[in-house]
């Protein structure tokens, strides 16, 4: 069984994502009668590379979309299943992150194993809009666009295909992000709107914290308040949550602009959306199946982003359990997201020393193979036989190749410089106008995404969120390149057409 790249980033560990790869490999059956059958990860230096068996992912992707298009009911089902199942999380996770210190050994070991299902109940509806992207085939993106152009060649408008499709196929909905924003903003309005409004942006402006909370309580109580709301958004994995100090560095850059008119432009977007999408559907005369199935398309925007935080936010909240657990067998809290559930329980009952010696290994390099709904993890000579056996070879540049070519997320044309974007630090790098080239891209990117002039990933699809955000600040973006992290360099000057879905090298650094 062939294994293909399928996402990495840095600062994610064995947990929580093997629980995730435990639902691919075992619980996907039971909504859509297969399974992916193997899945692997690799951590080197809180690096996490992540591969899955390309013949069966694509397998279950091929499925899922043959079954939502043959079934309107199931999609249905998928909608309900994922926020009754986010919501019931959510309420455990708020529970079990109360005095977990006054809880014995068993009871937060039982916490830890409800968790895993809960999250495993919820995985497994979650991977619907993920599948929906595929791996090596974009399944319901390359459908739709098959479809639509078909529609359009009669029409004369085969041309209009990218830009059809990049409208058709938006959420109506804010997102996360989105939602973040106006929050922000209003909380900047109504800063503004007090009678020391002056006084405080100067302290915002200056990132003065300390300033903010020793002479405008009430205004740091609502950043703090804010940051609770909101913070699972850059936790990813392993957090940090948004705090304080990162919300003044956003609000900073948010008073570059008129807050109040900001709020208007994001509402406006929502509202003409939806009319503009209904009244294209009537001109060009959609088939109903066409018409659902970019209803679809739009929900699954919506819903990936939404269950993705939905999983953060329980990320964090466990981590209350997770360091108790840890503080009882005396280890970090990094070092116990190296261990599954039933290496924290053999822990607790066997040679902590020895356990203690392997975890050091594993901090510096392990693997984790998951076949079945079952996960193990390897270090040393063992993890580095798998990775010699089941990894794909590695794609090298030849530094000859003259363009790239992936999906249109959304149309447009820009010419700028190479920015690599892999991990927050990188964000510094990146200047406004710059093209910003990751292998994905995720809500702790927002602020980097927001300077540059367009956005280049080597994974994802419609669904994905370099789609939703180039979408929601109207930049151009191709997706599932599969090599421009690779390709392109920084310093590099590049073409973004994302009309025809290419970018051009014009120059190397």
């Amino acid at each position: 069984m062939a294994l293909a790249f399928a996402a990495d980033r840095k600062n994610t560990y064995v947990y929580p994502w093997y629980i995730a790869d435990i639902t691919a490999t075992k619980d996907l059956e039971s909504i859509i009668g297969l399974n992916i059958a193997r899945t692997f990860l690799t951590v080197e230096n809180d690096f996490t590379t992540m591969y899955y068996d390309d013949k069966t992912t694509d397998e279950v992707g091929a499925a899922l979309l043959k079954k939502i298009l043959a079934d309107r009911s199931f999609f249905g089902s998928v909608v309900s299943n994922l926020y009754g199942r986010a919501e019931e999380l959510k309420q455990f996770c708020e529970q079990s992150a109360r005095d977990t210190g006054k809880k014995s050994e068993e009871e937060l070991l039982e916490m830890y194993s409800t968790y895993t299902e809960k999250l495993r109940a919820l995985r497994t509806w979650g991977w619907v809009p993920a599948m929906m992207d595929g791996i090596s085939e974009p399944f319901l993106s390359a459908f739709l666009m098959e479809r639509l152009r078909s529609h359009l060649e009669p029409l004369g408008r085969a041309e209009k295909t990218a830009e059809y499709y990049s409208l058709l196929s938006s959420s109506e909905k804010e997102s996360e992000v989105q939602k973040e924003e106006l929050a922000r903003l209003a909380l900047l309005v109504a800063v503004q709107a007090g009678e020391n409004g002056e006084q405080a942006f100067a302290l915002i402006k200056a990132g003065d914290e300390d300033g903010l909370r020793t002479s405008y309580p009430d205004i740091y109580r609502q950043l703090t308040a804010h940051t609770q709301e909101f913070g699972a958004l850059t936790y990813g994995y392993s957090g940090p949550p948004v705090s304080v100090a990162y919300l003044l560095s956003v609000l900073k850059d948010d008073l570059k602009q008129e807050p109040v008119k900001r709020v208007k432009e994001i509402h406006a977007h929502f509202r003409d959306i939806k009319v503009q999408k209904s009244a294209l559907a009537e001109e060009l005369k959609l088939p109903e199946e066409l018409r659902f199935a970019l209803e679809v398309a739009s929900e699954l925007m919506y819903m990936k982003d939404w269950r993705k935080g939905a999983y953060q936010r329980s990320y964090w909240l466990m981590d209350a359990v997770m360091e108790e657990l840890a503080k009882r067998l005396q280890i970090s809290l990094k070092e116990i997201k190296y261990m599954t559930l039933d290496d924290v329980r053999e822990m607790f009952g066997g040679d902590r020393e020895a356990w203690r010696a392997k975890l050091k290994e594993r901090l510096l390099s392990c693997c984790a193979l998951t076949e079945h709904g079952i996960t193990k993890v390897y270090e040393g000579a063992e993890c580095e036989k798998l990775k010699a056996e089941l990894l794909p070879k590695k794609f090298v540049s030849t530094g000859q190749e003259t363009e790239i070519k992936g999906l249109v997320a959304y149309p447009g044309f820009v010419r700028g410089t190479v920015k690599i974007v892999l991990t927050v630090e990188d964000m510094a790098k990146l200047n406004d106008g710059d093209i910003l080239v990751s292998s994905s891209t995720n809500p702790d990117l927002i602020v980097a995404m927001k300077r540059a002039g367009a956005f280049i990933t080597d994974i994802g699809g419609i669904t994905s969120h370099a789609a939703i955000v180039s979408r929601e600040l109207k930049k151009p973006c191709i997706v599932g390149t599969k090599n421009a992290t690779h390709v392109l360099k920084d310093g590099d000057t590049v073409e973004v057409d994302a009309k025809a879905g290419v970018v051009t090298i014009v120059s190397r650094a």
